[in-house]
């Protein structure tokens, strides 16, 4: 089962760009993410097109990740220019994960 880690405010950039396939992400300006096990979410700005979710395995050195994309049916762009923002998710695919977890819909606990 995996594990998902989360921080406020966590976002990076990227320091190269990032092609479809890659398992690999370097990364700049990094803040507030925790270590491995958490997804980010990938997009251009100001125009948000090519939206992808990407599951990071291993923080590495915290600038050079090991990543699975095209995470919860999503699919992104054939590549990613440098500078692109990338920012610590919750997505709907890890609630719903976090509830199976709990075992009843719609509940929580506190830790």
């Amino acid at each position: 089962m995996a594990q998902y880690l989360f921080a406020n405010f966590g976002q990076a950039q990227l320091a190269s760009v990032l092609n479809s396939g890659d398992t690999t992400m370097t990364v700049q300006n990094v803040t507030n993410l925790p270590p491995a096990g958490f997804t980010v979410g990938i997009h251009t700005c100001p125009v948000v097109v090519g939206r992808q979710l990407v599951y990071v395995t291993d923080f590495g050195d915290g600038t050079h990740w090991t990543v699975t994309q095209s995470q919860e049916g999503t699919t992104g762009l054939a590549s990613y220019p440098v500078g692109t923002l990338v920012r610590n998710k919750v997505s709907g695919g890890v609630l719903s994960s976090g509830v199976a977890q709990v075992g009843a819909p719609n509940t929580f606990s506190e830790p």
